[in-house]
C-alpha cells in the first residue's frame, strides 16, 4: 500500500525567516510569544504585557550581541536552525529560562526525562529536559535505534519488539542503565517507530491525552495534576506515525477518506489515535491521542479518586448483577468508559461477554480468567462497509452472549441496532455522549428514531460530567436514574452542591426494571435491599483493605454467588 507522506512542509528556510522578520521588523518591541505565533502563519497579535522583548529574545539567541539587523538575524538563524520550527523550539526554551515564567510549580523525573510545569495565566507550561544521568542512556539507544532500523525495513511493532528487548539486555549501556526495564523499552521503542517526540507523554503517568493542530506546531497536553499544558515540543513527525499507522493497520486514508482512528499499543500504553487531513483538516494534519494504560481502574480505585461513593457504585453494581440494560453518557473525556469498565471487572467468570468497539477500550476480561470475545469493528469515519458496529451487533442474537459492551454509540444505526439486541432479551452496556440524562433520550427518539417503547428498554442511566478547575480536570458521577414507561426518569442518586459528592436519593428497592427481566425471579423489596446491603459491606471493606483490579475481581465472584443465593433464597 502506498504511503502518505507529501503532508511535510518543504521550506526555503533563508526565504522564510527573510520575509517574517522584515514584516515583524515594526513591531520589535512586541511580544515574543506574538513573533512564533507570526512565525506560525497565525494573525492573532498578543498585546505588550511587559514580558521579554523581542530585541532581548533575539539577543539571546544570537549570544547577547547588539546592535543586530534584519540579515544577520536571517544569517544566523539558516545557519543554526535550518527550518522555522527548529527556532520555535529554541524560543520557547529562551522565553521559559529568561522571561514572565517565574520558578516551576512543579518538577518531577520520568526516565529518561526531567519534566518541569510552569504557572501561566490559563494554560501551564509543560517543559521536558533530557536528564543529565540519562545522557549516556540516550546516545545509546539512539544508536540501538538505527542499528534495527538499517535491519528491518518494513516491520510491524510484534516483528522488531523481540529485536528492543534483545537489545536493551545485551547492550553494555541499556542494561547497565539503573530504570524500571518498561520504562527504558517504551524510551527503545518510540526511537526505534520514529516517535520519539511523543517518547515523554508515554512515560509520563500524568498525562492522559495529547493533541497538535499541525504539523510543526506544539503538542498540548491533557495533564492528571494540571489540567492543559502547552508543551515545548512541536509535532514533526507526521510521515512517521502514518507510516506506523498504515503498517499496523491497512484502512483507506487519503483526500476521499482524511479521517482515520485506531488503537496501537506501545509496550503497555494503548494509543487511540485520530488522525485528520485535507481537505478536511484546513491545517493540513490534526492528531489527538488518547492514552490509556492497560492498568485498569476498579471501582474501588474510582472510589478512592473521589469520583464515585461506595453507596452510588454498589447501586451500579447491583443492577449490572441484575442484568440491566445500562448507558453511561456525559461529555468527551468524562470518564464514561472508565466507570464502565470499573463495573464488568466485577463480571462473574461464567459469563460470556462480547465486546464490539471501532477503538478497542473494554478490559481484556481473559487476564481476570472470564470469558470474553472482542470484535474490532471499523470505524465510522470509513463509511460503508461489511465489519460495522451494527451488523456485529445483530449477529450476536446467535453468539449467545450473556452481556454485549457496545463501548460508544455514535450513530442511528448503532442506536436502532443496540435497542433490538436489548429487546431480544440481551442484557446490553454501552456509553454515549450527551449533555444530560433527558438529552439522551431526545437523542435517541427524535434524532435517531428509535421507537419510544424500546427507549424503554434501556433500563439504567448515568451521567457524568467534567469540570474544568484550577487543578486540572474533575471527573464525577453527576445522577443515576431509571428510565420509565413513559421515558420520565427516576432518579436513584444526584449530586449534592452543598456536600460535593453524590447520593442515593431513594431506596433502591424502588428499582423496577427486574419486573420484565428474562433472568430474574419476581423479588420483594426486602431481598433487593439485602443484596445491595452485601455489595456495599463488600465494597467498604475493598476500600478500606485498598485491593487491587485481580482481588477486586476475584472477590467480586464470591459475592455474585451471595446475589445468586438471595435471589432464590
Amino acid at each position: 500500500m502506498e504511503l502518505i507522506v507529501d503532508f511535510e512542509y518543504k521550506y526555503d528556510a533563508r526565504k522564510h525567516y527573510k520575509e517574517t522578520l522584515t514584516k515583524i521588523a515594526p513591531f520589535f518591541q512586541q511580544d515574543p510569544v506574538w513573533l512564533i505565533l507570526r512565525f506560525h502563519d497565525r494573525t492573532v497579535k498578543i498585546p505588550p504585557s511587559g514580558f521579554l522583548r523581542i530585541k532581548e529574545l533575539l539577543n539571546n539567541l544570537l549570544g547577547k550581541k547588539t546592535n543586530i539587523s534584519v540579515a544577520q538575524i536571517v544569517d544566523h538563524l539558516v545557519e543554526n536552525y535550518p527550518t522555522p520550527f527548529a527556532f520555535y523550539a529554541a524560543a520557547n526554551a529562551v522565553i521559559i529560562e529568561n522571561t514572565f515564567l517565574s520558578a516551576a510549580v512543579a518538577s518531577y523525573e520520568c526516565f529518561p526525562f526531567i519534566v518541569n510545569i510552569y504557572d501561566n495565566v490559563f494554560e501551564k507550561i509543560y517543559e521536558v529536559k533530557i536528564a543529565d544521568s540519562a545522557q549516556s542512556f540516550v546516545s545509546a539507544a539512539g544508536v540501538v535505534a538505527d542499528t534495527i532500523l538499517r535491519e528491518n525495513r518494513a516491520y510491524s511493532y510484534d516483528d522488531i519488539r523481540s529485536e528492543i528487548l534483545r537489545y536493551l539486555e545485551t547492550n553494555d549501556v541499556l542494561s547497565a542503565t539503573d530504570a524500571p526495564p518498561i520504562v527504558k523499552e517504551k524510551y527503545l521503542t518510540a526511537r526505534v517507530l520514529g516517535l520519539d517526540e511523543i517518547a515523554p507523554f508515554l512515560i509520563d503517568p500524568y498525562i492522559t491525552e495529547f493533541f497538535a493542530d499541525g504539523i510543526h506546531q506544539f503538542y498540548y497536553v491533557d495533564h492528571r495534576r494540571f489540567g492543559r499544558c502547552r508543551t515545548t515540543i512541536t509535532f514533526d513527525s507526521f510521515a512517521n506515525l502514518l507510516t506506523r499507522m498504515k503498517i499496523e493497520y491497512r484502512l483507506p486514508f487519503d483526500e476521499t477518506m482524511p479521517s482515520l482512528k485506531m488503537n496501537f499499543q506501545i509496550v503497555d500504553v494503548m494509543l487511540r489515535v485520530t488522525l485528520d487531513i485535507a481537505p478536511l483538516a484546513t491545517d493540513r494534519v490534526v492528531v489527538d491521542i488518547r492514552k490509556a494504560s492497560t492498568q485498569f481502574l476498579s471501582l474501588v480505585d474510582l472510589i478512592q479518586l473521589g469520583g464515585i461513593t461506595s453507596e452510588v457504585a454498589a447501586f451500579l453494581l447491583m443492577c449490572y448483577f441484575l442484568r440491566a440494560n445500562m448507558a453511561f453518557v456525559g461529555p468527551p473525556y468524562s470518564g464514561k468508559t472508565t466507570l464502565l469498565n470499573a463495573i464488568t471487572l466485577a463480571t462473574p467468570p461464567h459469563w460470556r461477554v462480547i465486546a464490539i468497539e471501532d477503538a478497542m477500550e473494554a478490559i481484556p476480561l481473559a487476564l481476570f480468567q472470564k470469558h470474553q470475545v472482542r470484535f474490532l469493528v471499523e470505524p465510522v469515519e470509513t463509511g460503508e462497509s461489511t465489519r460495522n458496529k451494527s451488523a456485529e451487533i445483530t449477529k450476536c442474537l446467535h453468539r449467545t452472549p450473556d452481556v454485549i459492551y457496545l463501548g460508544e454509540i455514535q450513530t442511528a444505526e448503532h442506536s436502532r441496532a443496540m435497542f433490538h439486541a436489548a429487546a431480544a432479551g440481551l442484557q446490553v452496556v454501552c456509553t454515549s455522549h450527551a449533555r444530560d440524562l433527558q438529552s439522551m433520550i431526545l437523542r435517541w427518539e427524535h434524532h435517531h428514531k428509535v421507537p419510544r417503547d424500546a427507549i424503554a428498554e434501556m433500563d439504567i442511566l448515568t451521567l457524568l460530567r467534567l469540570f474544568d478547575t484550577a487543578k486540572g480536570f474533575k471527573r464525577k458521577v453527576w445522577e443515576v436514574a431509571e428510565i420509565q414507561p413513559d421515558l420520565s426518569v427516576k432518579y436513584f442518586a444526584q449530586y449534592d452542591d452543598r456536600e460535593k459528592t453524590i447520593k442515593l436519593v431513594r431506596p433502591v428497592s424502588e428499582i423496577q426494571f427486574y419486573k420484565r427481566s428474562p433472568f430474574l425471579p419476581r423479588l420483594q423489596p426486602a431481598q433487593i435491599e439485602r443484596i445491595y446491603k452485601n455489595i456495599l459491606e463488600w465494597l467498604n471493606k475493598c476500600v478500606q483493605d485498598k485491593v487491587d483490579g485481580a482481588t477486586f475481581s476475584q472477590q467480586a465472584a464470591e459475592i455474585y454467588l451471595q446475589v445468586i443465593r438471595d435471589l432464590t433464597g
